[in-house]
């Protein structure tokens, strides 16, 4: 269950920890920002889906991802919630998952998409004939699986 998570991370840590959910309220979800933010409250947040978008914690320098994120592009916004382009602090970004099928599955859908975007990133005169040599190979590989 949710409670019992937080619990092992609260006592794996020896920090209070606050968990972040679609179940809250907007004002507790803000009163429960604001005290992290001006350092009143707990130090460790556990944000679910809930948190992915839209929060700015550049105070924070750890991410813990408590699910694998469905898409490369969950995975960077729940990065981003911690790290910001003027931040000069590093950030790590720690990733919790099962064993199962579903998280194996997940997990390589996520390196095939990081790879993809990397190569994008790295090759500018990428043509379309390149681009699809490389989705073809991505999706060859998983249908192997």
């Amino acid at each position: 269950s949710d409670r019992r998570g937080l619990n092992t991370i609260r006592d794996g840590l020896g920090e209070e920890a606050a968990y972040y959910t679609g179940r809250l309220s907007r004002s507790q979800k803000y009163e429960m920002l604001e005290s992290f933010r001006i350092g009143e409250g707990p130090r460790v947040l556990v944000l679910t889906d809930a948190g992915r978008t839209g929060l700015n914690l550049e105070k924070c320098n750890h991410v813990i991802m408590w699910d694998t994120p469905a898409s490369y592009s969950d995975y960077m916004q729940r990065v981003a919630r911690a790290w910001r382009g003027t931040k000069t602090e590093t950030t790590f970004v720690y990733s919790l998952s099962s064993t199962s099928k579903y998280d194996d599955e997940l997990r390589e859908r996520l390196e095939d998409s990081k790879k993809i975007v990397q190569s994008l990133s790295r090759a500018e005169n990428l043509d379309e004939i390149g681009l699809a040599k490389y989705l073809k190979q991505a999706l060859l590989r998983r249908s192997r699986r």
